[in-house]
């Protein structure tokens, strides 16, 4: 891994390592599911991590509000800048 030398590449680090643990959570959730439809994995999933951060995660109530925020612009830039090619 390369030297993280901006914060904004501190942030999208963060950003690739939670995503490959939400997607190893979410693939092994669909293989291992009964559900006829995957439409309650976000419900569970949601729940889950929930209990995990109230749990763990001791954190300021703006330091999260601050972050959701922070992650849903970053959702919505990469919504409207990286274009997935087949």
């Amino acid at each position: 891994m390369s030297k993280i030398d901006s914060p904004t590449h501190a942030y999208v680090n963060a950003l690739v390592a939670i995503g490959g643990q939400l997607v190893s959570t979410i693939d092994h959730m669909r293989r291992h599911s009964n559900a006829p439809d995957d439409d309650s994995i976000p419900e569970i999933l949601t729940r889950l991590l929930t209990d995990i951060v109230d749990a763990k995660v001791n954190r300021p109530p703006d330091d999260l509000y601050t972050s959701a925020a922070v992650l849903d612009a970053t959702a919505q830039a990469i919504e409207d800048n990286l274009f997935l090619v087949d």
